[in-house]
Formats: structure tokens, C-alpha cells, sequence
């Protein structure tokens, strides 16, 4: 209500919104507010709002498989194209290259998935925030995980779970990362230490993605282990 008639504030607010949908699960509600952010960014004459919606945007279809999404990172590439400001910098562009690269992953392109986002993370170096720099990680991780890169995934994994320690040792979405990154190069007993964390923390903050996730290596665990009974429970949730 307070930015009501600020179109530049109600992109800026509607771009949160988004994002808050996208942890809730409510991905539907997420596109809905990510492609009026990016309507309203382009009203106001803000591009760096607008290619983070439609970042946003891009990832809810990916969520659901919808192929609309590759059009909404082509339409973030195609502006910031056109603002050369951005090129150059993290600021605007490090959402959509770090979808591209999880479109890349999904599409067993692993080897432009896997220089996409180490270029991307050479790039942003210290510009971009601690939770910006995770996810980035977090997308490094999954794509060694599922490259074979065992030791390099624990390495991206470990630098996630440096940058959060001094502030928040119960991350949801880092310690999936480190506990995928341990089923491929550490041990199953620290996996399902950091998972079973990581289910914790994701219920007590109702982060519906990361609960899915922290599930789905948890029962990537028990399986490992050989104990397929009790991967049932986490797989089926």
C-alpha cells in the first residue's frame, strides 16, 4: 500500500514477492508476480528489475517443465543486450546465466553448464551478496555432483558452507549442497548429518523448495547406503 503509484517501487516489491512465492512453493503465484515485476520494470525504465523477473520468471517454468521459460532468458539476455551497462557487470545478469547454466545441467550439457557458471562465479567475484554467491555455488555443486566432478563438488560445496557460518549454520538450500556434494565425495554419514539439518531447517522456516530438496538427497542417501526401506519415508514426503 505504501508504494502504491511508484511503478518503479511496486516492480522492485512485486520482483520480492516473487521470489518469496518461489521458497513457499506457490509457483504459479510466483510467475504471476514475476511477469508483472518484469511489465512494470520496463514501464519504469529499470532494466536490472526487469531481467531479475524475468530470471525469476524463467525458473518457475523450469520448475514445471513449462518451455516458456527458455523465451523469458532470451528476453533478459536480448535487454541486457541492449544496456550495455549491464553486460559487463553481476549486478543485472548473474540470475538468468545461472539459469541457463541449470537449463544446460537438466539437458545433460554438463561440460557449458559447468563453464557458464565458473565463469559466472570468476565474474561476480565480491559484487554480488552471501546469498547471491551460495546459490551460485549451489548450482556449481549439483552440476559437478552429476558431472562425476566428486572433489571439485565438495570443494563448491565447502565454500558455500564457509560463507554462512559466520551468520547462519542452518541454511536450508547450502546444506543440501554439502550433503549432495558429500554422497559424491565424502561420506554417507555426514550426508544424512547435513541433510537431516537441512529438513529441520527447511521446516521451521516453511521453505517448501528446500524441504523438497533436502528430501530427495536424503533418500539419494539411504539408498547409497543401502537401505531402501528407510529412503521410502523422505522420497514419498
Amino acid at each position: 500500500s505504501e508504494v502504491a503509484g511508484d511503478i518503479g517501487l511496486e516492480a522492485k516489491l512485486r520482483c520480492w514477492s516473487a521470489r518469496v512465492e518461489l521458497v513457499v512453493g506457490h509457483v504459479v503465484a510466483a510467475a504471476a508476480f514475476a511477469r508483472e515485476a518484469a511489465q512494470l520494470a520496463r514501464r519504469a525504465g529499470d532494466p536490472v528489475t526487469e531481467i531479475s523477473a524475468l530470471a525469476i520468471l524463467a525458473h518457475g517454468h523450469g520448475l514445471t517443465g513449462d518451455p516458456a521459460g527458455q523465451a523469458a532468458l532470451d528476453q533478459a539476455f536480448e535487454l541486457a543486450a541492449h544496456n550495455p551497462a549491464l553486460s559487463g557487470g553481476p549486478a543485472g545478469l548473474w540470475e538468468p546465466v545461472r539459469r541457463e547454466a541449470l537449463y544446460d545441467m537438466l539437458a545433460d550439457r554438463l561440460t557449458a553448464a559447468e563453464r557458464k557458471v565458473t565463469a559466472l562465479l570468476e565474474r561476480v567475484g565480491d559484487a554480488v551478496g552471501v546469498e547471491e554467491l551460495c546459490t551460485i555455488l549451489i548450482t556449481q555443486t549439483d552440476i559437478r555432483v552429476r558431472a562425476g566432478a566428486c572433489a571439485a563438488a565438495m570443494q563448491s560445496a565447502q565454500r558455500a558452507l564457509r560463507l554462512i557460518e559466520d551468520f547462519n549454520d542452518k541454511c536450508a538450500p547450502v546444506l543440501f549442497a554439502v550433503a549432495l556434494a558429500e554422497t559424491a565425495g565424502g561420506t554417507l554419514a555426514r550426508a544424512r548429518s547435513y541433510a537431516e539439518t537441512g529438513v529441520e531447517a527447511s521446516r521451521a522456516d516453511g521453505d517448501q523448495h528446500g524441504l523438497v530438496r533436502n528430501l530427495a538427497v536424503l533418500g539419494r542417501i539411504h539408498l547409497l547406503a543401502d537401505e531402501p526401506a528407510r529412503a521410502v519415508e523422505p522420497l514419498r514426503e
